[in-house]
């Protein structure tokens, strides 16, 4: 039941007990000690005796304990544990109050049953009924803070009998939420000789376990004055061995089964490490030059001490003894021309709290020959500087690119015997000439040409151009645009730089060098169509214009004044990196591939290999199959297969690196001997090809000499001649009058007899070639 229930006040009214444990830890001298009760009761500032209901003979005889009244005995609930029931007044407070009873309850007020256990992590209260003992009285105003039953509890509630002889204490206490099973004893720690106590990190922590795993560890407080076994002197370098007692201070509260919390670490001291002993940075041997040896210690701040005749270096208190020295700088090994001069040198390192290294022996034969003559190379920007004899070999090597910039050739080597390499590759070697001599390493400055916008635009409807939108243009490069019509349309009118100008399908800008716009507008159609095959002569583009023969890259070192770099591909439709390089072809420029040769074309550029990423041929990448790359600097060789694919003629070549390109054309020419007209044995084939193609005034000459029989068309007439050594001078001077005619009279495009004998004509010595071929093969069977 809940014995804190109001009464009735029948003169015993039973009152919260919950304050009886307020003072448990007050510290307060031990004992009771009484008062007159009216004494106590002016004190409380009543001004009269206290005077309690039915129970007036109190009032002048009984004594109020004023100290403290101690409980022993009574333990704190344990979880798993029954309540303890039990405990007893303590020295001279038994002679004032006793025990009338002893119980427990919960935090709800159900009352705990005699074999109970307590649980963990649970509040519980104690119900402590006390009775003073006859001439004595509980003072009501102090009595619950008086009570002490030596552990905490947090007051709860008390309650006093009106006359004073019955106080009721609850107070409210706790269990531990688990059960300290066990400590673990650390393992041994290891620490250099010499290790101060603070610094050997000795556990903090040691690992233990409870009964419901909520620690895994405990602190740990080790006693360094207080030394279990062993002994430990931090001047002493040799191993030693401690043993150290420890107590772990925070399971307290959960070690509620007395589990031992001593513990021990045994610290072994490792003996001191010795100094690393000196090296030397040159090897001993035998040298034919006097050498400066540098003795060095892998051990920080550690003195070497040495000696050079042989003798066992040494210290005496501290002290160099005898011959030994301290290494202070490099030791000087000296030798005579044409003698053998032998010196040893011995050392060991000293470090203060380590021991001393061994001793290290390093023994040199200076062997000098007699004199040499020696001669100075110096390079300038790349490596190989030095003294040689005469007809040393030497090797000199430049950087693949310095400053950002590729190399291009060396310098100061005329006069001198190349043994492999040459004058642009990135190593040399030669023979030392009998003199001093200066070569130098040249590198290109990389050539970022300026690059220009064009605008492409059509005004309104009606049809297109080609390419369109901002387009960008390499410097000295030209670009055509080329207008389409919409059915329906034609071209009205085109604005070059915002000025009229002729219209026709297309128009070139040649030699870019500055800015441009490009503006074409379409009408519809008139009552008549335009004329299909003509252009205004205005805007004809010459057949025979050639490209500048005096157009250079402007780098310092200048191309032959013949090379071109190709104007295709030379676009794009966004803003090209400005720092792009425009590397060089070195090898394979300008080549020529001939069908019957059966062979690869290769071609090298001084890019780096790493940085390579693409062929271009006339402006397209071409497939990775189609080629084959290498390393030295960057080897590229176009495969027969691909370059039989090829038309005949020139094409453009760029090899493309992620930072630049280089560029350069190349010739594919047919076999010959499959030709139709079989020029392979005529020495004017390539004049007759190209001037029996051409169409001027009508004065036009076509030649055909191999050897078998000739064709001759002049002036818009022709015959045959079957003779093999007919016509031909009569052939040559037709030839250069064509060709003179032709440069003279550009194409009109007019429609003429002459254009359709011609034709005839070239058919017909088409046919005559074939019989020709057919009987060379005839012989070469039979």
């Amino acid at each position: 039941m809940n014995i804190f229930r109001k009464k009735a006040r029948t003169g015993a009214a039973i009152l919260s007990a919950a304050a009886l444990l307020a003072g448990i830890f007050a510290g307060v001298p031990r004992g009771v000690t009484v008062a007159n009760a009216a004494d106590t009761a002016d004190t409380a500032g009543t001004g009269s005796a206290v005077v309690y209901a039915g129970d007036s003979a109190n009032d002048t005889t009984d004594q109020i304990i004023t100290g403290d009244m101690l409980v022993s005995g009574i333990n704190k609930p344990v979880p798993e544990e029954e309540f303890d029931r039990t405990g007893y007044v303590e020295n001279a407070s038994a002679a004032a109050f006793e025990i009338k009873s002893i119980n427990w309850c919960d935090r709800i007020g159900r009352e705990i049953a005699e074999n109970e256990v307590a649980d963990y992590g649970t509040y519980y209260y104690i119900i402590l009924e006390l009775t003073a003992k006859d001439g004595y009285i509980f003072d009501k105003q102090k009595a619950a803070s008086q009570v002490d039953i030596g552990y905490w509890a947090s007051p709860w509630r008390y309650d006093i009998s009106d006359d004073q002889k019955t106080l009721v204490i609850k107070r409210k206490t706790q269990t531990v939420n688990d059960r300290l099973l066990s400590i673990e004893a650390p393992q041994p720690i290891e620490v250099e000789a010499g290790t101060p106590y603070e610094e050997m990190n000795m556990p903090e922590k040691v690992n233990i376990t409870t009964k419901f795993n909520t620690r895994t560890t405990a602190s740990v407080e080790w006693n360094t004055e207080y030394i279990k076994s062993g002994s430990y002197d931090p001047s002493i370098l040799t191993e030693q061995t401690v043993t150290l007692r420890g107590r772990v201070t925070d399971v307290y509260s959960i070690n509620v089964d007395n589990v031992w919390e001593y513990l021990e670490l045994t610290i072994n001291i490792k003996a001191a490490d010795a100094a690393e002993a000196p090296t030397a940075d040159i090897t001993p041997g035998t040298y034919t030059e006097n050498q400066s040896v540098i003795l060095t210690s892998a051990t920080e701040d550690a003195v070497i001490y040495y000696t050079t005749d042989g003798s066992e270096p040494a210290l005496a208190d501290g002290v160099p003894s005898g011959t030994t020295k301290q290494y202070t700088a490099p030791i000087e090994i000296t030798g005579e021309a044409g003698q053998s001069v032998e010196t040893t040198i011995k050392a060991f390192a000293v470090k203060s709290g380590m021991n001393n290294s061994a001793v290290e022996t390093f023994t040199y034969t200076i062997d000098i020959p007699e004199s040499v003559t020696k001669y100075t190379l110096t390079v300038v920007d790349g490596l190989g500087s030095g003294e040689y004899e005469e007809n040393e070999q030497v090797t000199i090597t430049a950087d693949e690119f310095l400053y950002g910039m590729p190399f291009w050739d060396w310098t100061g080597l005329e006069g001198v015997t190349i043994v492999s390499g040459s004058e642009i590759d990135l190593s040399v070697t030669f023979l030392m000439p009998a003199k001093d001599i200066t070569v130098y390493a040249h590198y290109d400055y990389p050539y970022i040409p300026p690059v220009y916008i064009i605008e492409a635009s059509v005004s309104g409807a009606g049809g297109s151009i080609s390419p369109s939108g901002t387009i960008y243009v390499d410097a000295g490069c030209d670009k055509t645009f080329v207008f389409t019509p919409d059915e329906g349309f034609e071209i009205d009118k085109l604005l070059v730089d915002g000025k009229q100008v002729d219209a026709s399908q297309k128009y070139r800008f040649w030699y870019v060098d500055d800015n441009h716009s490009i503006e074409v507008t379409f009408k519809k159609k008139g009552g008549q169509e335009p004329p299909t095959n003509q252009e205004p002569p205005t805007n004809q583009e010459p057949t025979t214009k050639q490209e500048p023969t005096t157009k250079q890259e402007p780098t310092t070192k200048q191309e032959p004044a013949t090379k071109q770099e190709p104007t295709t591909n030379q676009e794009s439709t966004t803003n090209p990196a400005s720092t792009q390089l425009r590397y060089k072809i070195l090898d394979g420029a300008d080549s020529k591939w001939s069908e019957d040769t059966n062979g690869n074309l290769m071609i090298r550029g001084n890019g780096e290999f790493s940085k390579f990423t693409c062929v271009k041929v006339d402006g397209s990448i071409i497939d990775a199959s189609n080629y084959t790359a290498r390393e030295g600097s960057t080897i590229i060789t176009l495969k027969a297969e691909y370059l039989d694919t090829l038309a005949e003629g020139s094409h453009s070549f760029e090899l493309v690196w992620t930072d630049g390109s280089a560029y350069t054309t190349f010739t594919v020419a047919k076999n010959e001997d499959s030709d139709d007209n079989d020029d392979s044995n005529d020495d004017n084939d390539a004049d007759g090809a190209d001037n029996g193609s051409n169409t001027g005034n009508g004065n036009v000459t076509g030649n055909v000499n191999n050897g078998a029989g000739a064709g001759n068309i002049n002036n818009g007439t022709g015959t045959a001649d079957g003779s093999m050594d007919a016509g031909i001078s009569e052939t040559k001077a037709a030839e250069e009058n064509a060709a003179a005619s032709a440069d003279a009279s550009p194409k009109t495009g007019d429609a003429s007899h002459t254009e359709f004998w011609i034709m005839l004509m070239a058919a017909a010595l088409a046919g005559i070639a074939e019989l020709v071929m057919l009987a060379k093969r005839k012989g070469k069977e039979e």
